[in-house]
C-alpha cells in the first residue's frame, strides 16, 4: 500500500511538470539596390508664336511625367533625385536655341506617392523640394529628397515641366536632354 501511495503521488507531481526548450532561429536579409525608372521620351505642348510676349509649353499627361524611385538597399541611407537639362536646340547646320533659363519643373506633394514600403513622412521624406515652378538648367537641381532613415520602398514622383517660349524665337522643332540623377545620399 505504501508503494501505491508513493507511485500515485509521484504521478501527480510528474503531471504538473512541463518540459521546455529553446531553439535559435536565424533570418538573413540581403539588401537590394537603389533604382530609378524614367518615362520614355516625352513632348511638351506645341505653341504658336504671336499675340503675346511669350507662350508656355507644358507637359502632356496626367500631371506631368512619372518617375519611380525604389530604395531596397535596406540601409536607410536616404537619397535624392535631381534634374538638369541641356539647351534646347534645333540642331542641324544652322542650329537655333532657346534661352537656357526658360525650362521649369515642379513637384507638388500630393503627386508624390508610396507604391509600397515605408510611409511618406512630411518632415523627413521622401518630400518635394520644389513645390512651385523653378528654373532647371545645366546644374543639377534637387526635386525630391529622403533623409537618412526614410524613403525605403518604392515611390511614384509625378513632375510637372514647362518651357517659356519667347515671341522672338525662330520657329522650329527644339530638343533637349533632360537628365535625372538618383543620388545615394540625401
Amino acid at each position: 500500500m505504501k508503494t501505491l501511495v508513493i507511485l500515485t503521488a509521484l504521478c501527480f507531481v510528474l503531471a504538473g511538470i512541463s518540459l521546455a526548450g529553446n531553439v535559435t532561429l536565424t533570418e538573413v536579409v540581403t539588401g537590394g539596390t537603389l533604382t530609378l525608372t524614367m518615362p520614355n521620351n516625352f513632348s511638351l505642348s506645341t505653341v504658336t508664336l504671336g499675340g503675346e510676349s511669350y507662350k508656355i509649353a507644358t507637359n502632356s499627361g496626367d500631371y506631368g511625367q512619372h518617375f519611380f524611385v525604389e530604395d531596397s538597399r535596406g540601409t536607410g541611407a536616404g537619397w535624392n533625385l535631381g534634374f538638369q537639362i541641356s539647351q534646347f536646340t534645333t540642331g542641324g547646320t544652322n542650329p537655333r536655341t532657346l534661352e537656357t533659363d526658360k525650362f521649369y519643373m515642379s513637384q507638388e506633394t500630393q503627386y508624390l506617392t508610396c507604391e509600397y514600403g515605408q510611409a511618406i513622412d512630411a518632415t523627413n521624406g521622401p518630400k518635394s523640394l520644389i513645390l512651385s515652378p523653378t528654373v532647371v538648367g545645366a546644374a543639377e537641381t534637387k526635386l525630391v529628397q529622403a533623409l537618412a532613415g526614410y524613403g525605403m520602398g518604392k515611390y511614384e514622383i509625378s513632375a510637372n515641366h514647362a518651357v517659356v517660349v519667347m515671341s522672338y524665337v525662330y520657329a522650329g522643332t527644339y530638343t533637349a536632354t533632360l537628365t535625372a540623377t538618383l543620388n545615394a545620399t540625401p
